[in-house]
């Protein structure tokens, strides 16, 4: 049984008792004192179960597909011919992994030897498609950023904002495979650090309305992550606006870096919002303030 039929399992076993669906509602909020000021809604807690359940069974029927896809290629090819990283990809991902390495590093007509996708560049790749990348660039041509961005500080109060040593791989390839010319880079955009700061981020426009949820609060959590000790990641929505989403980190340096990396990024077409915010209205769960920079 894999870790991912495990873990729904886990989850389904989880709903059938009164604590765990508490506890897969509220998330981490589940161990905050009960407030009669704002009671639980049974309803909301037995759509959400009836919601998780259906993702869960959903999670294991796919899974089950993927591994009788595995156990096909196995007959097909021979074990031997099937490495470890290639049995975390989808079919489709495994199918060009192979036709890469039957082919090896061909030589075009020009005597250059074509480049190859890293299985890490494919683990990457998955962790910005969680984020909203969609493997083309950015701008009506789709002719800017494809890769994700990082964030080099350049001095106390500014940085900048570069694209990653993938890019070069990820374009040439595409101008090989298309016989286009290469397009220009997009030049490094140079970031202001807002006046006020803390160790809290909110961000606007990462996350919509119908995705709150345990699993997408996960996602968002490992994501910022990269950026130094997350302790606490909270998905707050207000009525008829958007997703707001608390990220506390332990340090306010690590708030810093994830600002400069977050506040270039794009999600489903809208631009990310983020900004610090009050470290006392967050220990207070007050998520319908004004961020630090808009008061």
């Amino acid at each position: 049984m894999t870790d991912i039929v495990g873990e729904a399992k886990a989850t389904l076993e989880k709903l059938e008792k009164r604590s765990g669906i508490i506890d897969v509602y509220l998330g981490s909020l589940g161990d905050e004192d009960y407030n009669p000021g704002q009671p639980n809604d049974y309803e909301k807690i037995m759509l959400k179960k009836n919601k998780v359940q259906r993702e869960m069974e959903a999670r294991i029927d796919k899974e089950r597909i993927r591994q009788q896809q595995i156990e096909n290629m196995k007959h097909s090819e021979g074990v031997s011919q099937i490495n470890e990283d290639e049995l975390e990809m989808t079919a489709e991902e495994a199918y060009q992994a192979r036709l890469r390495r039957s082919q090896g590093n061909k030589v075009d007509s020009y005597g250059v030897a074509q480049p190859s996708v890293s299985i890490g560049d494919n683990k990457a790749k998955k962790m910005m498609e969680a984020m909203g990348w969609k493997g083309k660039g950015l701008g009506k041509q789709e002719q800017g950023i494809i890769n994700p961005l990082i964030a080099k500080k350049t001095d106390a109060g500014s940085g900048m904002i570069q694209e990653s040593q993938i890019v070069n791989e990820t374009l040439m390839g595409t101008v090989i495979d298309q016989g286009m010319t290469e397009p220009d880079l997009p030049r490094p955009q140079i970031i202001s650090l807002p006046k006020q700061k803390s160790r809290v981020l909110v961000l606007n426009n990462l996350v919509e309305p119908d995705q709150v949820d345990e699993f997408i609060r996960d996602e968002v959590k490992q994501e910022c992550m990269k950026f130094g000790e997350v302790t606490a990641c909270i998905l707050h929505q207000i009525p008829g606006e958007s997703v707001r989403v608390f990220v506390e980190y332990k340090q306010e340096k690590s708030a810093i870096a994830a600002y400069m990396d977050l506040s270039q990024r794009t999600f489903n077409v809208k631009q990310i919002e983020a900004d610090f915010y009050s470290e006392t209205s967050f220990e207070q769960r007050k998520f319908n303030l004004c961020s630090l920079n808009q008061i």
